[in-house]
């Protein structure tokens, strides 16, 4: 399964969400913190809405998702997300969460992976640090070589700016 393909989609779309927030705060600052979890699940269901550590299974396969947990400090409006996963949900830091696969036989093709990236606009800022989240649809794609492949929408959103 090829995890830094499947991770860097969304990785770019909440480092962009991480930006726009740093963009919209009254206050600037040379280094802002981001603190934040990710939550997910497959199929027809909604992630969690807390940072309590959760794994996910694909029902019937051998492919787990963990959640993650994340605290960076951006420069410059940029912020970096991705340190290497672990396979338990308590070891999944400054990362967007991981997937792990076993070797069990299975039709992987079809099925769907909805993740949610929560974090929290930093203290100081204006207005007041609230609460951000975004929701990322992926399909999961089996691959030639026995891989998997989660392949998340990139159709740009755009949300209408309150008066």
């Amino acid at each position: 399964m090829n995890r830094s393909t499947s991770l860097s989609r969304p990785l770019y779309v909440a480092l962009a969400a991480a930006t726009v927030a740093a963009m919209a705060c009254g206050t600037a600052s040379a280094q802002t913190t981001f603190t934040g979890f990710t939550n997910g699940c497959f199929g027809a269901c909604t992630p969690e809405s807390d940072q309590a550590n959760r794994s996910d299974v694909l029902a019937g396969s051998g492919l787990t998702y963990n959640n993650s947990t994340f605290s960076v400090t951006a420069a410059g409006g940029m912020a970096g997300l991705g340190s290497t996963g672990m396979a338990t949900p308590a070891g999944n830091v400054d990362n967007l969460g991981s997937w792990s696969l076993s070797g069990l036989p299975f039709s992987y093709t079809g099925g769907s992976f909805t993740l949610r990236v929560s974090f929290t606009g930093p203290p100081g800022t204006a207005p007041a640090s609230a609460l951000f989240t975004s929701t990322l649809l992926g399909t999961v794609v089996a691959t030639d070589n026995g891989g998997l492949f989660i392949d998340f929408d990139n159709t740009p959103i755009r949300r209408a700016r309150s008066a």
